[in-house]
C-alpha cells in the first residue's frame, strides 16, 4: 500500500460514522484513504494498531511536523477542531499554547463535585422551563452547561492543569477556543450516552435502581459513541505499522468511532453498561491521553442521574431523525421531550425545528 494511491475518501462530517467505520474495518488495520481538504491519510481502525500508535514516540500531534509531499487538499489542521495531548486531533489554534501543569489529583477532582453540582441544578431549572417540552438537548442544556463548568478553570486553584494548554479564556470576555472545544467534546459525551440509554431503556432501569453505576454508562459511550471520532497525529521519522511504510510528516487517523464498534472484540451495535472488561479509546491512551478525562468524567456522572431524576420521562422526539450520533465531525441538533405527556402535540413543533436546521 502507498499514501499516494488512497483506496477510498472518507468525510469526517458522516452523517453516520459507524458506517463509514464498517468500510474502514474492511479494508483492514491501516489503510490509505482520501481526507476531503487535506489529502491522504493513513487510517488506523482497529484497537492494538491504535494504542501501539498512541504509545509510539515516533507519532506526535505538533502539526509542524505535518509533511507537504503526499497530501494535496487545502483544509487547514486547525478547521479539525481538537487538541494536543487530548481526545481530539488538533488544536483550532495550530498548537500556538505552551503546555504547562499537571493533571488534578482524584481529590482535586472529586473536590470541584458540589460547585459541578449547582450549575447542573440550574441548568436543569432552565430546561424545565423551556415552553414546549422539546429541546436541543446539546444546544440547550449539554454544551452551555459543560461551557460554564469549564470557563471557571482560571478561578479553581490548579484546575489549569486540566489542560495543558493555556490561556482558558480570551480578553475580549468570550470563550477560549480551547475551553469551547472541551465543552464541546464533554457536552458530546453526555448526549451520546443519553442517546443510547433512551434507545436500549432497559440499561437505563439498571442505572436508575442501582444495580450499576453510571460511571459504567459513561465508560460504554465512549465506546459506543465517542465524542471525538477520529484523533490526527504525524510521523516524525519513517515507521511501519501493520505493514505500512508510514514516512516523516505523513499524518495518521485514528479512527476511535470505528475502533469502539470492532465486531472481532464486542457485541459491537449494542449499548450494553454491563460489559467487563470495556476497554476503549475515547480519553486516549499512552502519552496521548487526556489529562482533563477525570473532569470530563466527574461532570458526566453529576449530569446524567441529575437529569434523569429530574425528567424521568425524558424521550426521543417523535418524527424526528432519532438521536443522532454526536461527534465532533457531526453538528447535528439532539431533539428530546423533557415531558414525555406532551409528545402528541409537538408534530407541528419539531417540523419547524428540523426545516431549521
Amino acid at each position: 500500500m502507498d499514501l499516494t494511491r488512497p483506496l477510498f475518501s472518507i468525510s469526517l462530517g458522516a452523517s453516520d460514522p459507524h458506517c463509514e467505520g464498517r468500510r474502514l474495518r474492511q479494508a483492514g488495520p491501516v489503510v490509505p484513504v482520501e481526507l476531503p481538504g487535506l489529502g491522504a491519510v493513513w487510517a488506523v481502525t482497529t484497537d492494538a494498531t491504535a494504542r501501539a500508535a498512541m504509545t509510539d514516540s515516533r507519532l506526535t500531534s505538533d502539526i509542524r511536523c505535518r509533511g507537504g509531499s503526499q497530501g494535496t487538499g487545502t483544509l487547514s489542521d486547525r478547521d479539525l477542531i481538537a487538541r494536543p495531548g487530548n481526545a481530539g486531533a488538533l488544536h483550532p489554534h495550530g498548537g500556538d499554547y505552551e503546555l504547562m501543569g499537571r493533571p488534578l489529583t482524584a481529590k482535586q477532582v472529586e473536590d470541584l463535585r458540589p460547585r459541578i453540582e449547582a450549575h447542573v441544578e440550574q441548568a436543569l431549572d432552565g430546561l424545565a422551563a423551556q415552553p414546549s417540552g422539546l429541546v436541543d438537548l446539546k444546544e440547550f442544556f449539554a454544551y452551555p452547561l459543560c461551557l460554564r463548568i469549564l470557563a471557571e478553570r482560571p478561578s479553581l486553584p490548579n484546575l489549569t492543569a486540566v489542560s495543558p494548554l493555556v490561556p482558558v479564556s480570551s480578553t475580549d470576555g468570550q470563550p477560549e477556543a480551547a475551553t469551547a472545544a472541551d465543552a464541546d467534546a464533554t457536552s458530546r459525551l453526555i448526549v451520546n450516552a443519553v442517546r443510547g440509554l433512551l434507545r436500549f431503556p432497559y440499561q437505563l432501569e439498571l442505572l436508575t435502581t442501582g444495580r450499576y453505576s453510571w460511571a459504567s454508562a459513561v465508560k460504554e459511550t465512549l465506546r459506543w459513541d465517542p465524542p471525538v471520532a477520529h484523533v490526527l497525529r504525524y510521523a516524525t521519522e519513517h515507521l511501519e505499522l501493520e505493514g505500512a511504510l508510514i514516512r516523516k510528516g505523513d499524518p495518521v487517523l485514528i479512527c476511535l468511532a470505528a475502533i469502539g464498534r470492532d465486531e472481532a472484540h464486542f457485541d459491537a451495535e449494542r449499548f450494553e453498561i454491563t460489559r467487563s472488561p470495556n476497554p476503549n479509546l475515547g480519553f486516549g491512551h499512552g502519552t496521548h491521553g487526556c489529562p482533563g478525562a477525570p473532569i470530563a468524567l466527574l461532570i458526566a456522572t453529576v449530569v446524567l442521574p441529575a437529569l434523569f431524576t429530574r425528567f424521568p420521562r425524558l424521550a426521543r422526539a417523535p418524527r424526528a431523525q432519532g438521536l443522532p450520533s454526536m461527534t465532533v465531525d457531526t453538528p447535528q441538533p439532539c431533539l428530546v421531550v423533557v415531558n414525555a405527556h406532551l409528545r402528541d402535540s409537538l408534530d407541528e413543533e419539531i417540523e419547524r425545528l428540523l426545516r431549521d436546521v
